[in-house]
C-alpha cells in the first residue's frame, strides 16, 4: 500500500495554496491582471491534486473564490464577480465559518449595488444583521474586526438606503456605524471620516425630504431633486467609498 502524504508535505501544500491566493489578490490590487488569474488558476490545480484533506481543500477553494470574486470585480465584469461570492459564500457556510460567510455578504452587496440592484444590495446586508442577531458572529470586545465589519455593513446599508431615497432610515444606518466605529477605533479610525460625511449627507437628505413633503419623510419630488444637481454629486461620492470600504475587506 502507497503511504499518503506526510503532515510535512500537507503543511507545505497549504502554506503553497495560501501564497498563491494572497499573491493572486496582491496583484489583483496591483492591477497586474495576468499576474494574478496565473496564480489563482494555480491554486487552483494545486487543490486538485488531492494533497490535502476535504476539508482542508473546501476550505482553500473558497477562498479561491473569494479571490475570483475581486478579480472579476476588478475586470469590470460584475456579473462573474457575483457568481463566485455565491459559491465562496455557500462553501464558507457549509463549513460554519459565519465570519466569512458575513464578508460574501458584504461584498455582494457591493457587486449587487453597482448592477444597480439596490434592493438585493439591502437584504444582503441585511443577512449580515441577522447573523448577529442569531449569534453566529461574535462582535464582543475581543473581535473589534468584526465589530467594524457590522459598521462598515450598517454604513453600506445608509448609502444603499440614500440611493433609494430612504432618507429616515439611512440616517438610523449612519449613526449605527458611527456608533459602533467608536469601539473599535484601532480597526475603524482610517473610516471614521467617510463615516461622519455618510451621516451628514443623510441628515441633509432629511431634511429637504420632510420640508418638501410637509413632514412625512417619504422623500418629496425625486426628479426635481435629481435634476437639481445637489443631491447627485454626493450620491456618486458615496456611491465610491462604499466600494472603497468594501474591497478593502476582501484583503
Amino acid at each position: 500500500m502507497i503511504a499518503g502524504p506526510s503532515q510535512l508535505v500537507k503543511k507545505l501544500w497549504r502554506q503553497l495554496v495560501a501564497t498563491c491566493i494572497a499573491f493572486g489578490v496582491r496583484s489583483t490590487e496591483n492591477q497586474r491582471f495576468e499576474r494574478a488569474l496565473e496564480l489563482l488558476k494555480r491554486a487552483g490545480i494545486l487543490l486538485s491534486r488531492q494533497v490535502l484533506d476535504k476539508h482542508s481543500t473546501l476550505e482553500l477553494r473558497a477562498f479561491v473564490n473569494d479571490a475570483y470574486g475581486l478579480y472579476f470585480l476588478r475586470r469590470g465584469k460584475s456579473s462573474a464577480a457575483l457568481d463566485y461570492l455565491q459559491k465562496a459564500m455557500k462553501t464558507h457556510a457549509r463549513m460554519l465559518d459565519w465570519g466569512h460567510v458575513a464578508k460574501c455578504h458584504l461584498h455582494s452587496s457591493m457587486v449587487l449595488s453597482k448592477l444597480n440592484r439596490h434592493d438585493e444590495a439591502l437584504r444582503c446586508l441585511g443577512q449580515v444583521l441577522a447573523m448577529v442577531q442569531e449569534g453566529k458572529l461574535d462582535v464582543g470586545g475581543n473581535s473589534p474586526q468584526k465589530l467594524c465589519l457590522v459598521a462598515i455593513c450598517y454604513h453600506n446599508m445608509a448609502v444603499e438606503q440614500l440611493i433609494l431615497r430612504h432618507a429616515g432610515e439611512a440616517c438610523m444606518s449612519s449613526q449605527n456605524a458611527r456608533r459602533l466605529a467608536r469601539l473599535c477605533l484601532s480597526y475603524s479610525n482610517r473610516w471614521l471620516h467617510s463615516f461622519e460625511g455618510t451621516h451628514k449627507l443623510a441628515l441633509a437628505e432629511l431634511s429637504r425630504s420632510l420640508s418638501t413633503t410637509g413632514g412625512d419623510g417619504a422623500g418629496g419630488n425625486v426628479a426635481q431633486r435629481r435634476g437639481s444637481g445637489g443631491y447627485g454629486e454626493g450620491e456618486r461620492e458615496q456611491k465610491d467609498i462604499l466600494q472603497r470600504l468594501t474591497e478593502e475587506l476582501f484583503s
